[in-house]
């Protein structure tokens, strides 16, 4: 994977089973959803 360095506190969680990415708008703390691996961008 690779990705800009942004300056934006959104957390992207992506699922590892579907693929799917799920975006928390201003999220300052990281969190570990169910099968998926958080990843501060």
């Amino acid at each position: 994977m690779s990705g800009q360095a942004t300056r934006s506190y959104n957390t992207y969680f992506i699922n590892k089973d579907t693929g799917n990415v799920t975006i928390e708008q201003n999220v300052c703390k990281i969190a570990t959803p169910i099968g998926g691996k958080p990843i501060m961008g």
